[in-house]
């Protein structure tokens, strides 16, 4: 789309999307594409098996690369300035070359160039939000391992406490001690379950964060 202003002199001055940063706008551009699919591939993060491949989720979500800003309108002089800043030209001439006219080969050209800048902008995006989780989830599994470290270490105190007791009641029967030992178990049961459960969320958490690893090499 281009936009027109009328200036003090009263005659027409064209505002183009893409000028005078032609990057700032991509970049955009890619941060909006992010944050459309973000939360979605947040999720499948979270429920697939270790080392989930990108390129996997990319497959299955061809559908919206091919159509983000695939109606996008792109004038001459809009295409000009995209095939003097780019970094990221396409190659193929036979995306455009069938083009008759040579402007709308310049138009057709730069298209393409600003789809192969857009993919790319869109992966970094991508892999700098992903890291921003990073650390989050680095101090959850820290945390959950010190929680882990306190409780086996509680385990084997609970477990040799309970074998004293043990000894104490093979040598004369005594209610009291069993009552102890009936307690002990209790709570030696507690921190089993306890155990497991952050166990679970260990390993959640890091599944997470593998994922995201693995995602993040492949941008």
């Amino acid at each position: 789309m281009v936009l027109y202003i009328h200036n003090s002199k009263g005659d027409l001055s064209m505002v183009n999307k893409f000028l005078p940063d032609y990057y700032a706008v991509v970049k955009e551009h890619a941060v909006d594409m992010v944050n459309d699919i973000y939360y979605d591939l947040f999720d499948v993060l979270e429920d697939s098996y270790h080392g989930y491949s990108f390129q996997t989720w990319e497959r299955l979500n061809e559908k919206f690369f091919n159509e983000y800003n695939h109606d996008i309108s792109i004038s001459l002089i809009e295409a000009i300035e995209i095939l003097e800043q780019s970094k990221r030209i396409i190659a193929d001439e036979s995306y455009y070359i069938s083009v008759n006219d040579y402007r709308e080969q310049i138009i057709t050209k730069a298209y393409w160039t600003y789809r192969n800048d857009l993919i790319a902008e869109f992966k970094q995006a991508l892999k700098e939000r992903l890291n921003e989780e990073i650390p989050a989830l680095e101090s959850k599994i820290k945390e959950f391992e010190n929680q882990i470290t306190i409780l086996q270490d509680k385990k084997v105190k609970t477990e040799k406490l309970i074998e004293d007791f043990e000894n104490k009641l093979s040598n004369k029967n005594n209610h009291s001690i069993e009552e102890e030992i009936e307690i002990q178990n209790l709570l030696l049961e507690n921190i089993d379950i306890q155990l497991d459960n952050i166990n679970e969320d260990l390993e959640y958490v890091s599944n997470l964060l593998e994922n995201i690893n693995t995602v993040k090499g492949e941008l």
